[in-house]
């Protein structure tokens, strides 16, 4: 037999410091002599009617059976909170502080893999989602909002998804079309997976009654002519907009995907029939889509056609974060983890960075990585900083290789621009940018320009990294077709090439970290190709 009960635990100054609390927190006690789903219910219960009372960063769990006997992945799927499970032996024997501190400093909040999810995760962008809340729910205007690859554009959309439901005034809908695309690149299937997705959205859209399409096949392949979905989707739109009050909205992310396939016309017949419902309830249906680039509302025709998008879309920009948000992320993270930036440490980050939100949790993971056994408060210099500033540089790397791959693909003079502000040929860039203006202005709306005065790109890993770039194609000749040993790709050495084919060429490299210890790892070298292709690979 056993018993559960918790306690509200207010931290003390020191106890803010330590581990960044704002808020009490909960500690949780079982006496059952083995795990109990109940435990974790009871857990989730109270944080739900303590409201705002609770810190959303951690939760305390405290139990007689050995926490290696509970099942992670089947207990805390559900759970926003991070969770400490402590027997009761070890904290008579090692005390609350410290096994806190060994489990809340070992991990690396920095490292989020894919877009964020929860709110606390989340940095910035306050005015952007408000500013497009109040679009949504007063029906203003139809919005776009356009970043290069890191920069956040997923985790603005589940924001935005979130506090539209939670606001309760609208029905919000998120489609990825990166994941339906790979499924079934043909438009009548992400329709279909919209209407599958404006089902889920409420229980108040579940309860109407008279669906053709929405909730009513398994899957896709069960509907015998797919051909009726184009059909049966506006029905269920209308008779969704006519028997709700509530607002609807969709948001879709990587719109860039569903016009790689301009011939097939999927693109317009599908815009077509959104605007046409949109121009049927007016301020009823909003879109919001997200995408690399703004080419989508910018053209005036798609495959010969008129483009539904042209004007169509108020066209927000996702720059880097501002500098107090992208301090607020820094410090806020590395206080949750016992990391300390001082005020010059702060400053040469965000000089580094430039406010890229993946750019900075790359470093602040390399920094946690640096003082990984830590137990208490460290507090991290601006010297500390630039003795690791090559790692920094590798870790970096990536991310700006897909951010340049979607620029030089789809933005080439914009890509030239920066070419030559990087290698100091402002003269050159002058000339250029006197013919292009609005390339200019793509540059200055992404976060990649600043020429107030001087033109310089305020992220200086990135200046560094078109400059390792432009280095490499020096040294190499323009019909070398292979890669020799010794040859430097950045600041990777090639050690031998590993294989070989008609696409790429794969080489071993090595370099030199901080501690001087030798680091190996692998390079692929593309041999031809669209360099935005690979963003899927990538992300896999």
């Amino acid at each position: 037999r056993g018993d559960s009960f918790g306690f509200f635990l207010k931290p003390n100054n020191h106890a803010k410091l330590l581990y960044g609390l704002d808020r009490e927190v909960l500690l949780w006690c079982s006496t059952y002599p083995s795990f109990q789903a109940r435990d974790i219910e009871a857990l989730k219960r109270t944080v739900e009617e303590s409201g705002s009372r609770l810190s959303r960063l951690f939760m305390v769990l405290v139990t007689k059976y050995d926490p290696a006997s509970r099942s992670s992945l089947e207990s805390e799927s559900d759970l926003d909170q991070s969770l400490v499970h402590i027997s009761i032996d070890v904290l008579h024997r090692r005390g609350l502080d410290a096994l806190l501190s060994r489990h809340l400093y070992s991990r690396d909040l920095f490292d989020v893999k894919g877009a964020t999810v929860r709110a606390v995760d989340f940095f910035g962008r306050r005015e952007m989602i408000d500013r497009i809340v109040s679009e949504v729910e007063t029906g203003t205007s139809q919005t776009g909002v356009f970043g290069l690859r890191k920069m956040g554009k997923t985790s603005l959309l589940n924001r935005l998804s979130d506090r539209l439901q939670n606001a309760g005034k609208t029905n919000a809908a998120r489609l990825d079309l990166q994941w339906t695309t790979s499924i079934n690149p043909d438009s009548t299937y992400t329709l279909w997976a919209l209407g599958e997705s404006l089902f889920a959205s409420h229980r108040s859209v579940r309860s109407i009654r008279g669906y053709r399409l929405f909730g009513t096949a398994s899957s896709y392949s069960d509907i015998a002519d797919t051909e009726h979905v184009w059909e049966w989707f506006a029905h269920d739109v209308r008779l969704l907009l006519t028997d709700s009050k509530r607002n609807t909205c969709v948001l879709i992310d990587e719109i860039e995907r569903m016009y790689e396939r301009p011939e097939e016309r999927g693109f317009v017949r599908f815009w077509r029939l959104l605007r046409g419902l949109d121009q049927q309830f007016p301020g009823r249906l909003r879109y919001v889509i997200g995408g690399t680039s703004p080419q989508c509302a910018e053209m005036g025709t798609v495959a010969g056609e008129d483009n539904p998008l042209f004007n169509y879309l108020n066209v927000e920009y996702l720059g880097p974060l501002s500098s107090t948000d992208a301090s607020a992320l820094l410090t806020t993270l590395g206080g949750r983890m016992g990391l300390g930036f001082t005020k010059e440490a702060a400053s040469w980050t965000l000089d580094e960075c430039g406010g890229h939100p993946a750019l900075l949790r790359a470093l602040g993971s390399a920094v946690h990585q640096q003082h990984i056994d830590r137990l208490s408060l460290v507090e991290v210099s601006e010297p500390d900083l630039r003795n690791i500033a090559t790692q920094l540089g590798q870790r970096g790397a990536s991310v700006l290789d897909q951010m340049l791959a979607a620029l030089q693909d789809q933005y080439p003079t914009e890509f030239e621009l920066l070419e030559h502000l990087s290698s100091g040929q402002l003269h050159q860039y002058r000339e250029l940018a006197e013919l292009f203006p609005s390339e200019v202005q793509h540059l200055r709306s992404y976060g990649l320009l600043e020429d107030r005065g001087t033109p310089r790109i305020p992220i200086r890993q990135l200046h560094t990294h078109l400059i390792n770039q432009a280095r490499v194609r020096s040294l190499r000749p323009s019909n070398a077709s292979e890669i020799v040993e010794g040859e430097m790709i950045g600041p990777w050495k090639v050690v031998s090439c590993l294989a070989s084919g008609n696409f790429a060429t794969v080489y071993e490299v090595s370099s030199e970290d901080a501690n001087r210890t030798i680091v190996r790892s692998a390079a692929k070298v593309l041999k031809m190709g669209n360099l935005s292709a690979l963003q899927r690979e990538v992300d896999i």
